[in-house]
């Protein structure tokens, strides 16, 4: 799909021709699609950041994986939980954001993280420096509300 969408980017009959940025790419998932896109992530170099919303891997080894800022967003009464607090947990060294949304389960956590998901693709592929705060501060817009998050291994 990665492969498509860069040449779409270079035809010139494309209706993507020359209006898509293929140096600023992100890759996410939910559920099933977080686990893919641990996969994807080893074997891709031209990813910016990813996002894992409501999965993980089955077996703790995703997180060795990723080689890009990582955005971890879990529901609380999510049954996915344990998995995706587990990739959290062997994060190494890599900027990473882990939240549990209070009170959502598996299919809502990708519609209640909207926000958050937004927010951090605009952070990490748009140059909206001033999104950080919201991620890596305990005050952040992302670590208030429903959101309890922590993070990792962010330097500025």
């Amino acid at each position: 799909a990665l492969d498509w969408i860069i040449a779409q980017s270079e035809d010139s009959s494309s209706p993507y021709y020359q209006k898509l940025d293929t140096t600023r790419i992100g890759m996410g998932g939910h559920s099933q699609g977080s686990v893919a896109t641990f996969d994807q992530e080893a074997m891709e170099d031209r990813l910016k950041t990813t996002i894992h919303i409501a999965g993980g891997s089955f077996d703790m080894r995703g997180s060795s994986k990723v080689k890009t800022p990582t955005a971890y967003i879990c529901g609380e009464t999510d049954f996915a939980l344990p998995n995706c607090m587990g990739d959290w947990d062997t994060v190494e060294d890599k900027p990473t954001f882990f939240s549990v949304l209070m009170g959502v389960d598996h299919i809502m956590c990708a519609r209640r993280a909207m926000a958050g998901m937004i927010a951090w693709l605009r952070w990490q592929l748009a140059d909206e420096t001033e999104r950080a705060a919201d991620f890596t501060g305990p005050g952040g817009q992302f670590h208030m509300g429903i959101w309890k998050s922590q993070t990792k291994n962010w330097t500025f």
